[in-house]
């Protein structure tokens, strides 16, 4: 992870760079980190998406508890992609337990790349990180470009 990267990693914990190496620690029983897990669930259950066909793209997973949740509740594949490898480490962890790992992947990078090269997901997930993609209107249009036609967008 270069400086910017760092700098940023901090900033999201409202934090240092020099306590990262502690934030696992620090954080290690809270597990849906920033997102508001049972709204988002409560949110997708009306829309009856499509079990096992449903693509959901998480950006900024945490530890996973949103993808997994959506996996092991709906069915759903889900993509969770957050900077931090600690939670990353700690999220295939927990599909492995809750036997969603043939259901969710989770991969470690910036979400700006990750949300460039990403496409036709049904459900793309923005709620736990503040300005990363820029002003509210930049941020929505960034996400809509990875949601398949009639697909949604969580953000808060």
């Amino acid at each position: 992870m270069n400086q910017r990267q760092q700098r940023e990693m901090a900033q999201a914990f409202d934090a240092t760079p020099e306590l990262l190496p502690f934030i696992p620690e620090l954080l290690a029983d809270l597990w849906a980190l920033g997102s508001w897990l049972d709204v988002i669930v409560e949110l997708l259950r009306p829309l009856c998406l499509p079990v096992e066909t449903t693509r959901v793209l998480d950006l900024g997973c945490g530890k996973g508890a949103v993808a997994l949740t959506l996996a092991r509740e709906f069915g759903f594949q889900a993509l969770g992609v957050d900077f931090f490898e600690p939670f990353i480490q700690e999220a295939g962890e927990r599909a492995e337990e809750m036997g969603v790992a043939s259901r969710c992947r989770f991969i470690c990078a910036d979400m700006r790349d990750a949300l460039r090269e990403a496409s036709d997901f049904d459900v793309v997930i923005f709620a736990s990180v503040g300005g990363v993609l820029g002003r509210f209107d930049e941020c929505v249009a960034k996400l809509r470009q990875s949601v398949r036609p009639g697909g949604y967008v969580v953000n808060r």
